[in-house]
């Protein structure tokens, strides 16, 4: 689960969100999805709760929070609009989690059978089965590869729709200090409502 890793194409990505199978297909699915379309750190989609996700009125909420105390440097929270590609993953796994009794606002929204939270070891692992499940070499691919997916296709997203300044962009969404690190991704990502769903996923 190295730093280095590559973004999937859409294609892949279409390939991947296929290949999930078994007990836990409706939360492997929810978690990559989720994952592409938010650009959130696998640490801090596996701190969200089901009350994260869910309104007050039980539908998936139009824009997901991680608390402040969840993200990379604790100093801030972080919001970013919900893409209708991940509110339908997301849907089938949180009504599968209701019919299994996991009910409560504070259950992981990613969890085990008995609600435990899942880990970064045991998220990485589904990703990579599904990685190669998918026919993928897994070799440079990682639970980063969503966040860095997320951002190449928002980056791609605002090339094509002419924003000036793009990096700039990526720099103040992906949190990122330093220009540098935004460069090195080569991608960014943004909390406006209309590019989470002109992303490009097909699925």
């Amino acid at each position: 689960m190295g730093n280095v890793c590559w973004p999937l194409t859409v294609e892949e990505v279409a390939k991947v969100a296929d290949s999930f199978a078994g007990k836990f297909k409706l939360r492997n699915r929810a978690l990559f999805i989720f994952g592409c379309c938010t650009g959130y750190r696998i640490s801090e989609i596996l701190s969200l709760t089901r009350g994260d996700l869910i309104s007050e009125q039980g539908r998936i909420v139009d824009r997901v929070i991680v608390k402040a105390r969840n993200m990379k440097r604790k100093k801030e929270s972080r919001f970013i609009y919900l893409a209708d590609t991940a509110k339908e993953a997301l849907a089938l796994w949180l009504k599968r989690q209701e019919e299994i009794g996991l009910v409560i606002d504070k259950t992981p929204a990613f969890c085990k059978e008995f609600g435990q939270r899942l880990t970064r070891g045991t998220a990485w692992r589904i990703l990579k089965n599904a990685y190669r499940n998918a026919g993928l070499n897994t070799s440079g691919l990682a639970t980063h590869t969503m966040r860095k997916t997320f951002a190449e296709r928002c980056y791609d997203f605002y090339k094509r729709t002419g924003t000036l300044d793009p990096m700039r962009h990526v720099q103040k969404n992906l949190r990122h200090k330093s220009i540098d690190s935004t460069d090195k991704y080569l991608r960014f990502m943004d909390d406006g409502k209309e590019v989470v769903n002109n992303l490009g996923f097909k699925l």
